[in-house]
């Protein structure tokens, strides 16, 4: 533990500057549109507000066709019961909603401060790294469940740290509790279980009688298992256990793939461990960095393609994506390295606490889940905030005042990169909501034979609006019908040429120079799927929304078929 003496910072003046700081930060994103995943927490909000304890019980259009809520949210729903207690009060309008989720925002931030008040004398700067945290920032305005999991997690470990550390049984039941509450917002919350275990063998070389405390999420966990095999004839938590590794295990190429896409993904997302470098690392470091860099270049030039995203080709290298990779793979591999030799050089139990949450997250997103991304990688950044500033104890003695303005300095960037990851993802999340208000001055939601394709904000807005997913196992399609097709979205079917023209098409300009999501420049913050980049900068072309009209009879499940057959798209004539 980190003698208190050399704090220096008022905990309640600290608190309520970083609270500030926190909404300050985010409040001019509080009119975000409603994005990626938004929509299923949103749908089973207005479920529970007509069916409070059949909370899925429901059809939902995701993956091309109506199916059973209970099949596709692969999360619990407690912060739809959030969700639907705020919406119940003020409404369901962009504004009041993410105002609601400032909540659990300054909450993770303020427990970040709270738990590296034990762990280091730079406990302030450990909360500030969390809050300019590219994962964060743009976690923090979404109404998705990683951001009040990641809060109730972190004020779990501040009550068992402190329980053990006072004998207080009531702390120790209390972090039990915030555990099985993590849980029941996101599976992911289980795994504070185990890490709390280790933490504990580490520091009472045994952790049998406080074992009963950390029963409690787990009997927590079962309880909500056994009752959605009665709601729904199978347990959600197994079932999405299932789900997260079915791509099953991996060798050779894919796990060095799989590999680096994680280490990247961690680079991108606690960007301020790179704006940190050039002041914790030593010459010995910045040597050894530099050649594991140069490595890394020449690995990812021999592969050719990282992911999705080309490096080389007929039109020589792509140094803008080579850039990024490398960048963003050092970086997430000078925290790994970071995490991995803290046991060794501290030897305190607060070592191994972060050591296990930042690789023990690092495993679950490049090799557990089915898809690595940022939402799991959030956990691990209040720790890496907290290793960040151990390690600025360790190279700038806090008993020195003149160090002190030093360690704010890298936060500038930081925070300018964070602020401009941010905007990025709010102009692209506006983009679905601003062509929902074109398409409407095209067509109206009582037309007959108008019809959508694609999920996530784009799909929730068109409902609103009163437009019509389109089944494509069950709809027939006639001569004259529409069929609208966002390009850069989830599932978007490619119609037969033989039967669709393409009449029209809808742009809407997102940030033109840096995307979260954008597969050319290899941008996939919500899934590795779209690029092994958290977000990327470059040229970012417009949102494309093609509007097409039906020339012929097309019978469901017909579109379907011809994929298999290999069938093109009317988004590009020049291959017809």
């Amino acid at each position: 533990m980190t003698d208190p003496n050399t704090r220096r910072d008022h905990p309640i003046i600290a608190c309520a500057s970083l609270a500030a700081l926190t909404v300050g930060c985010l409040v001019p994103f509080l009119d975000k549109a409603f994005h990626i995943d938004d929509t299923l927490f949103l749908w089973t909000a207005e479920q529970i507000l007509r069916e409070p304890v059949d909370f899925f019980g429901f059809e939902v259009h995701w993956e091309l066709a109506f199916r059973p809520m209970s099949a596709i949210n692969k999360n619990p729903p407690l912060v739809s019961y959030y969700i639907a207690a705020v919406a119940a009060i003020v409404g369901w309008s962009e504004r009041a909603l993410h105002a609601a989720f400032l909540i659990p925002a300054v909450a993770l931030v303020l427990g970040t401060y709270t738990l590296a008040r034990g762990m280091t004398s730079r406990p302030y700067v450990a909360a500030l790294i969390t809050l300019f945290s590219p994962g964060f920032f743009v976690s923090a305005s979404s109404v998705m469940s990683d951001i009040p999991m990641v809060a109730l997690s972190v004020w779990a470990a501040v009550f068992w740290v402190t329980g053990l550390e006072r004998d207080d049984h009531g702390r120790l039941c209390v972090a039990g509790i915030l555990i099985g509450l993590a849980t029941l917002t996101k599976y992911f919350g289980i795994t504070m279980v185990p890490l709390l275990l280790v933490y504990t063998v580490a520091r009472l070389g045994s952790a049998v009688s406080r074992a009963v405390y950390l029963a409690i999420p787990v009997l927590m966990l079962l309880g909500y298992e056994r009752l959605t095999v009665e709601l729904y004839r199978t347990g959600l938590f197994s079932d999405a256990a299932s789900h997260a590794v079915t791509s099953g295990p991996m060798a050779g190429s894919a796990f060095l793939e799989k590999a680096l896409t994680g280490l990247s993904f961690i680079g991108g997302c606690v960007a301020p461990a790179a704006c940190f470098a050039p002041m914790l690392l030593s010459r010995p470091g910045w040597i050894a960095g530099l050649v594991a860099s140069g490595l890394t270049a020449a690995l990812l030039h021999a592969m050719a393609s990282f992911g999705t995203l080309r490096l080389t080709g007929a039109d020589g290298i792509n140094f803008s994506g080579l850039a990024h990779s490398v960048v963003f793979v050092a970086v997430g591999a000078y925290l790994t390295a970071l995490a991995a030799r803290e046991p060794l050089t501290r030897k305190d139990p607060e070592s191994w606490l972060l050591c296990c949450w930042v690789l023990g997250t690092l495993l679950f997103a490049s090799f557990v889940n089915w898809t690595t991304n940022a939402r799991t990688v959030l956990p691990m950044i209040p720790a890496a905030g907290i290793l960040l500033a151990r390690r600025l104890d360790w190279v700038l003695p806090a008993t020195e005042p003149r160090f002190a303005w030093r360690t704010y300095l890298p936060l500038v960037p930081a925070a300018l990169v964070a602020l401009t990851v941010g905007w990025a993802d709010y102009t692209l999340a506006d983009c679905q909501r601003s062509a929902v208000r074109r398409l409407q001055t095209h067509f109206t939601a009582s037309d007959h034979g108008v019809w959508f394709e694609g999920h996530w904000g784009f799909q929730y807005y068109m409902q609103r609006v009163g437009f019509r997913p389109l089944d494509f196992r069950k709809t027939d399609l006639n001569p004259g019908d529409t069929v609208i097709i966002p390009t850069n979205n989830s599932y978007p079917v490619p119609l037969p040429f033989d039967a669709a023209r393409l009449t029209r098409t809808v742009r809407v300009r997102p940030l033109g120079w840096l995307s979260t999501m954008q597969a050319p420049l290899g941008a996939g913050f919500y899934s590795d799927d779209l690029g092994p980049l958290p977000y990327a900068f470059g040229t970012v072309g417009p949102e494309e929304y093609l509007v097409c009209t039906i020339t012929r009879p097309l019978a469901a499940g017909e579109v379907l078929a011809r994929i298999h057959r290999n069938s093109v798209s009317p988004r590009a004539p020049k291959n017809r």
